[in-house]
């Protein structure tokens, strides 16, 4: 067999090919938001560090940093991207993941998407209510 030296034809692709359609701007815009949610990550990380580092002024510094306007916008602003990000990614879900009613290999019928996003919006809300409570009791 040949070696060839031909070059593959690769099509450019613009910059902005997110923009042509709706659908593809929707979901980038869904994975920007995933960025928020590294960056409330790294800010809880960063109060945990405070906290360790500094005992006894944590409560202190923690609050002052947390009461800054700049951190009150970004926190809003992150809130929100979160949400989108869990309204998309609970939407979309179900359409890349297949579960089966049955395990038997003749049985094709699946759970239906509606049950799966109201499954995963279910164990939301119980999470939510467990780290509540315990923020609740915890003082």
């Amino acid at each position: 067999m040949e070696e060839s030296h031909r070059k593959p034809y690769i099509r450019p692709v613009p910059k902005t090919w997110w923009l042509k359609r709706k659908e593809y701007a929707l979901y980038m815009v869904r994975e920007l938001t995933a960025v928020f949610s590294l960056l409330v990550v790294i800010e809880i990380f960063a109060m945990i560090c405070i906290a360790v580092i500094t005992p006894e002024s944590a409560q202190d510094i923690i609050g002052s940093i947390l009461q800054h306007p700049a951190a009150i916008a970004f926190n809003i602003v992150a809130l929100i991207a979160v949400i989108y990000h869990t309204i998309t990614w609970y939407n979309i879900m179900p359409i890349g993941i297949r579960i089966f009613k049955s395990r038997a290999p003749e049985q094709t019928a699946m759970i239906p998407r509606w049950l799966m996003t109201a499954g995963m919006w279910g164990v939301t809300a119980v999470a939510t209510a467990i780290v509540m409570l315990a923020l609740y009791f915890a003082e």
